[in-house]
């Protein structure tokens, strides 16, 4: 595989992409490069995403009630939120919320919650 026009590189969402981008001014960049670059957040989550991206989304970008508690209740369906998180969400949601979330998930092998490094940084090496 490698660089298409229509799929991007190996098939990596936007997000991807983006935190993949973070991960080099972060290494590569200067703070002022990182900070325009991470001003507005990353993009929409896209389905390869999954929770994680709607979370990462989320940290940017408020969510509504609604939006929140369908997270929560992917979550637990998933089962990647502790038995001591959060129940529900009635009122305005502040970005604490969303730390919230992440403070309580079960972290997956498949499904890392550090966005230092992109999904695919290359390191083949175990």
């Amino acid at each position: 595989m490698g660089l298409s026009d229509e799929e991007g590189y190996d098939n990596e969402t936007s997000q991807q992409m983006y935190y993949g981008t973070v991960w080099f001014y972060r290494n590569y960049g200067t703070p002022e490069q990182l900070a325009k670059y991470t001003a507005g957040g990353p993009p929409p989550p896209e389905p390869a995403d999954g929770i994680i991206g709607k979370i990462l989304w989320h940290e940017h970008h408020r969510a509504t009630v609604e939006e929140l508690t369908a997270i929560l209740e992917q979550m637990r369906e998933e089962g990647l939120v502790t038995d001591t998180g959060p129940r529900a969400y009635t009122g305005p949601v502040p970005p604490a919320d969303i730390a919230d979330l992440k403070a309580h998930m079960i972290e997956h092998p498949h499904q890392p919650m550090d966005t230092k490094q992109p999904a695919n940084s290359g390191d083949t090496s175990e």
